[in-house]
């Protein structure tokens, strides 16, 4: 019986290449965002500076805490099966 790995390896690579190509297609839309937004707040003492800034931490909180809960989750699943000795 063959294996599936090659073909696993294949079509991710495949879509990796699929997302470079879409990445370095429009970088100017992407940096575009960006520069609308820092014209957008005249002073650091602006509430909507201060909004922007929090929006922002939310943004990357949200990915960070959902990576470490996996981590965690494997982590902790890993050392109870270990302790138990039921490793598969």
């Amino acid at each position: 019986m063959r294996s599936a790995a090659p073909r696993r390896i294949g079509v991710i690579g495949a879509l990796a290449l699929v997302a470079i190509v879409v990445m370095l297609a429009a970088p100017e839309a992407a940096a575009q965002g960006c520069a609308m937004c820092g014209t957008a707040i005249s002073s650091p003492r602006d509430p909507l500076a201060k909004g922007m800034f929090v929006s922002i931490l939310l943004m990357l909180a949200v990915p960070n805490l959902l990576i470490a809960s996996i981590g965690g989750w494997l982590y902790y699943t890993y050392r109870r099966a270990a302790l138990t000795g039921d490793r598969t």
